[in-house]
């Protein structure tokens, strides 16, 4: 699902990165993969999760035909009309509850507790995109999205640097959901600000990597120093 996407590269980031590994290397590493992604999510998507023209979702469903620009793995409407991808809606339980179990059991300070609330609305979001596979769902599975990047990103540098850009960054992703949701599919308008979002989205994950090394860098060097003193 689009949702666990943002989870995956989220915790592969923080599996597979070291604290001896050099930040700028993680961004480099991250801006390759970047680029071969967003090719293959809005420039070329691949066939297999490309939208499939069926006339047999078209019937059994109550939500009409799937408009989505993708159609993941699924037969659409193999268990009920009301939910075209069960297993991928089911799946997004776990993304709303899991944060809400976080924030239960832990003190958070406020930039945490707005990461985790974005990641409670991408999941109710992915959630409606499974279960009608209808453009408008898309857009609240992956709107969402690009808030949370921003607001992971606003907490990577105002941690590390010092730099408060949360009126830039949000601002911005304010006018790319707006162009977004007022313009039609297909309209040229709304394609380039798509492009912009998912440029915008790419680029935020290369903050974000860079971001994580940092930090994980900076807490083994505390580590060490409080283990010599």
């Amino acid at each position: 699902s689009n949702g666990f996407c943002v989870d995956a590269i989220y915790c592969c980031l923080e599996i597979v990165i070291t604290p001896t590994m050099q930040p700028w290397v993680v961004a480099m590493a991250l801006a390759t993969l970047m680029c071969f992604t967003s090719t293959c999510y809005f420039f070329q998507i691949p066939e297999e999760i490309r939208k499939k023209e069926s006339s047999q979702a078209a019937a059994l469903g109550i939500w009409g035909p799937p408009d989505a620009e993708f159609n993941w793995c699924e037969e659409d409407y193999q268990l009920s009309e009301w939910i075209a991808e069960p297993v991928n809606t089911a799946s997004c339980v776990a993304m709303i509850l899991l944060p809400l179990l976080f924030l239960a059991t832990h003190e958070a300070t406020g930039d945490v507790v707005t990461i985790a609330c974005m990641e409670v609305v991408i999941a109710i979001g992915s959630m409606l995109f499974h279960a009608t596979l209808r453009y408008s769902m898309q857009l609240a599975d992956e709107i969402p999205m690009i808030w949370y990047v921003a607001a992971v990103v606003c907490s990577c540098l105002k941690r590390l640097k010092g730099l408060n850009v949360h009126f830039w960054a949000y601002g911005w992703v304010a006018i790319l959901s707006i162009v977004i949701i007022a313009t039609e599919q297909h309209s040229l308008l709304h394609e380039i600000f798509r492009g912009l979002m998912t440029l915008s989205f790419s680029s935020g994950l290369v903050v974000i990597g860079w971001g994580i090394s940092a930090m994980a860098s900076r807490l083994a060097a505390q580590e060490d120093k409080g283990r010599r003193a």
